[in-house]
């Protein structure tokens, strides 16, 4: 049986969803809600109202993320199953009134979906005596503003990126990690803001060393453990290629006395595992709590960082 679904914003995530979409075959029809309407495309709607009529079972938001709380809210009330883009939502007081929600949806943490990751995570679970944790995050995201002050949290280059890593460490060590400390610096040039963010976290006596930056030309995204005798190295990105993390296909490297033992190189698209997990109702086993502990933990950053 064939099955309609949902897409509520077209930027460049909405896109990408859409294309993706239209390999799988159990799909009938695809109906997009945006702002402007598009003369080609005859599915997509510029009214919420004629949106939400249509009979469709998955919904995908990639609206942007001070829309999240209102399409969710609506979402969940309607009983659709949803992914919805990360940041969940954009302040503490969306973040109190979706935690109340009962009902389960998923949420895009691109990397928990992914066969490379879950290979990872089962090789960390099992590791012997974790010394400790790197995670780098490095991209290259101009921030236009003709000045260094922030007033707004869901506005700082980390809000839209810090998701990931988090989602990481709650998927691997299923707790909430306590933070040590968090050093921030901003920079501009150009009338561009850059951001450069070290934290440490600990969870179970494991200190992760988290770095954060928005001033690379490449993207990179890895997640290094040590142990005694291993390395166990997952990377979003496969050989720090300079395209987007959803195009990227995954990779994970197990080293062992400083040697390569066990390669696993995702063969289809990070962005296609999530969808394909979305639709076949495959559980990536992420507690919805973790959804609002990991939140907690980027707006109390933000506040550090911006002395509320």
């Amino acid at each position: 049986m064939k099955i309609n679904i949902g897409i509520i914003g077209y930027g460049n995530i909405g896109k990408k969803i859409y294309k993706h979409l239209l390999k799988f075959k159990e799909i009938k029809n695809i109906f997009i809600l945006k702002k402007k309407k598009i003369k080609k495309k005859s599915n997509i709607y510029t009214n919420e109202e004629e949106f939400f009529n249509k009979k469709f079972k998955y919904c995908f938001v990639a609206s942007p993320i001070n829309t999240h709380y209102k399409f969710l809210k609506k979402l969940i009330s309607k009983n659709k199953k949803i992914l919805i883009e990360k940041p969940v939502v954009c302040n503490l007081i969306e973040l109190n009134e979706i935690n109340k929600i009962k009902k389960n949806y998923n949420v895009n943490y691109i990397d928990l979906y992914n066969p490379s990751f879950n290979i990872f995570k089962k090789d960390v679970k099992n590791a012997q005596k974790i010394e400790k944790v790197n995670i780098t995050i490095k991209k290259y995201q101009k921030i236009y503003k003709s000045d260094i002050n922030f007033k707004s949290i869901s506005k700082l280059p980390f809000f839209d990126w810090l998701p990931h890593p988090l989602a990481s460490i709650f998927a691997i060590f299923n707790e909430k990690p306590k933070i040590l400390s968090i050093n921030n610096k901003f920079s501009k040039r150009k009338n561009f803001i850059y951001q450069r963010l070290k934290m440490v976290l600990k969870i179970k006596n494991i200190k992760i060393n988290l770095f954060f930056s928005n001033e690379f030309n490449k993207p990179v995204r890895n997640i290094t453990i040590f142990t005694n005798k291993e390395k166990l190295v997952y990377s979003s990105h496969n050989n720090f290629e300079n395209i987007s993390v959803t195009k990227s296909k995954a990779i994970y490297r197990k080293y062992i006395n400083n040697k390569l033992k066990f390669e696993h190189i995702n063969n289809k698209e990070n962005l296609f595992y999530v969808l394909n997990s979305v639709l076949k109702n495959k559980s990536t086993n992420f507690k919805k709590s973790f959804n609002y502990d990991l939140m907690e933990i980027i707006f109390y950053v933000g506040k550090k960082i911006l002395n509320k």
